[in-house]
């Protein structure tokens, strides 16, 4: 399969030849502005890439946050069972290229360089993430004081 993962933030640091490994694990999807990806509390099974588009955020009617092209949601999923968090909603005509736990356990055991690389990625945008949090607090703390 040759898919194009060159705007995908979550695998720039695989090598080509892990990114066709990878590719040939994944599952491409189309959906339209306004189409739902997952819904609160649907079971959590699957890692969307998303390769063109932006998906909103929300829970309960409001608006969490928005992902945009080259970004990922639901890495978690890939190794913890659970539901998930909030609904996804395309905002426009969205692509996404996505990855089952069962297809990551079976990148696990015939290429575990790829799924360590892949664990890797996603441990450094969860770093990000909680850089970016710790920080918004701080300057929340130190601007309402």
């Amino acid at each position: 399969m040759s898919l194009n993962l060159e705007k995908i933030d979550l695998v720039q640091e695989l090598s080509a030849e892990q990114q066709d490994v990878l590719a040939d694990l994944l599952t491409a999807r189309c959906f339209r502005p306004g189409e739902t990806l997952f819904r609160h509390s649907d079971e959590a099974a699957e890692l969307f890439l998303i390769s063109e588009g932006s998906i909103r955020l929300e829970l309960k009617g409001r608006v969490l946050g928005e992902l945009r092209t080259g970004e990922a949601i639901g890495a978690v999923s890939l190794v913890v069972v659970g539901a998930r968090q909030c609904d996804a909603i395309a905002i426009e005509t969205t692509r996404v290229l996505a990855l089952s736990r069962e297809s990551y356990l079976r990148l696990r055991v015939d290429s575990p360089s790829v799924a360590l690389a892949l664990q890797e990625g996603t441990l450094r945008a969860f770093a990000g993430l909680l850089r970016m949090t710790i920080s918004d607090r701080r300057g929340a703390s130190v601007g309402g004081a």
